[in-house]
């Protein structure tokens, strides 16, 4: 064997590979032993779902018994502490496979809302992640967590759900290293829950009488966009806002913000961590109001739901839409309908940090081919994030049709199990 040509780097190489190679191997070994019926698949027991599950209500009422509610708020921060420390250990969920964040742009949270009618069938606890999203089993496991706490209250349900963000850390595991390897961190995903748990107590403690208040808007332009045919997509943002009594300011307020569309303005090749565009919604409900706090439920996002200009974006960093070297560029030019379709969405206002990116641009903003450098593209697409927020954050503040909502929260689940008869989905959980 004439082994003259081979190098360290090569070997390296292949050592480097066998883990990918090993898990392939034993793929189709499975495959090839479930299509012989010789590879079975058992459920695990249910034992946990069936002690967690927390049914709610088992009657419903339609008459309100309180002229008044309770609600109670509290958040905390779900960064990792050594993200940039130890970048590696990490992966962003939502565009590509082995993405490390190498910079923080703003904190992810865990959001927690108590609300109670006060009917004497009790409260009801609300908690969104900023994260792509969270299996079932791990819903469930925060909810053990917290049984102790929720019984000795009287509280009935507890719900978890994700703002379905793609540059937070991925805690489903869907964009580790390769296709073949979980970018999920136990570690982290269960500092995650620890915090939630942490919210729900808090929330509870924080709670306060007062009214709630229900209204929407419609945008004059779409702000959402459905980028699959045939085109549906809720163009209809709506606003809870809760009034305590105990009320100093307009930053007493709590917003409870409900819209359908993807969070990932941030876009492909993203290395930065953020909570994306629900971030600086918040943001502009804060300054605007002087300090109010928000919560944020994702709706149908559908495939894909997401923010209307967001495919300029994409087009722009990937190099498919040239922008001008000078911003005397032709009437004409694909540059010019992006900016007016964005400032349409957005107006000057709100838009003005993406606006401004798009307008001075320099010659030095190019590389040697004359494509728009990676520092640029980094910094457009922080500012379309900032700016689509700011945009939602100002419509959501818009909201002029408000209404009182009677004290009646009504709510009940049941579960549904479906067996799996795909051989796909039961290989995936045997060879995990």
């Amino acid at each position: 064997m004439n082994l003259a040509g081979v190098t360290p780097s090569l070997i390296m190489r292949f050592l480097n590979a066998v883990p990918q190679i090993v898990t392939m191997f034993k793929r189709v070994i499975a495959t090839i032993l479930a299509g012989l019926g010789l590879l079975t698949f058992s459920a695990p027991p249910f034992s946990v779902t069936e002690k967690m599950f927390m049914p709610g209500d088992e009657a419903f009422i339609t008459e309100a018994v309180s002229d008044y509610w309770t609600v109670g708020f509290a958040k905390r921060v779900t960064t990792p502490l050594d993200i940039l420390e130890n970048p590696e250990k990490y992966y962003l969920a939502g565009y590509s496979n082995d993405a490390h964040p190498i910079e923080v742009m703003d904190d992810t949270f865990v959001r927690t809302v108590y609300i109670d009618d006060n009917s004497g069938r009790g409260g009801v606890l609300f908690s969104v992640i900023d994260g792509v999203g969270l299996s079932n089993k791990e819903v469930l496991e925060i909810r053990a967590a917290a049984a102790d706490f929720t019984a000795a209250n009287g509280i009935k349900s507890v719900n978890v759900s994700c703002t379905h963000a793609h540059c937070a850390v991925d805690i489903q595991g869907l964009w580790g290293p390769d296709s073949f390897t979980t970018g999920r961190s136990d570690e982290y995903n269960g500092y995650v829950k620890t915090l939630a748990v942490e919210s729900m107590k808090e929330a509870f403690e924080n709670r306060q009488d007062g009214k709630l208040y229900l209204g929407d808007i419609t945008p004059d332009f779409d702000v959402f966009r459905d980028s699959r045919r045939p085109e549906v997509f809720e163009k209809t943002i709506t606003r809870l806002r809760f009034e305590p009594f105990a009320r100093n300011s307009d930053a007493d307020d709590l917003y409870i913000a409900c819209l359908s569309a993807h969070p990932e303005c941030m876009a492909f090749q993203n290395v930065t961590l953020s909570a994306d565009f629900p971030a600086y919604m918040g943001r502009y409900i804060a300054e605007t109001t002087g300090g109010a706090d928000f919560i944020f439920f994702n709706g149908a996002v559908g495939c894909l739901i997401n923010g209307n200009g967001i495919d300029d974006i994409f087009k722009i960093i990937s190099d498919e839409l040239l922008l001008p070297k000078t911003p005397e560029g032709s009437d004409l030019s694909n540059f010019d309908k992006a900016r007016a379709k964005m400032f349409n969405i957005m107006g000057e206002d709100t838009g003005a940090l993406l606006l401004n990116t798009l307008d001075d641009l320099t010659t030095g903003d190019f590389d040697e081919n004359d494509r728009l450098s990676a520092e640029k593209k980094t910094e457009l697409r922080k500012n379309y994030t900032k700016s689509y927020g700011f945009t939602i954050g100002r419509y959501i503040m818009a909201v002029n049709n408000e209404q009182e909502i009677n004290p009646i929260l009504n709510i009940r689940f049941n579960p549904i199990m479906v067996p799996v008869e795909n051989v796909l989905l039961e290989l995936s959980v045997a060879l995990k």
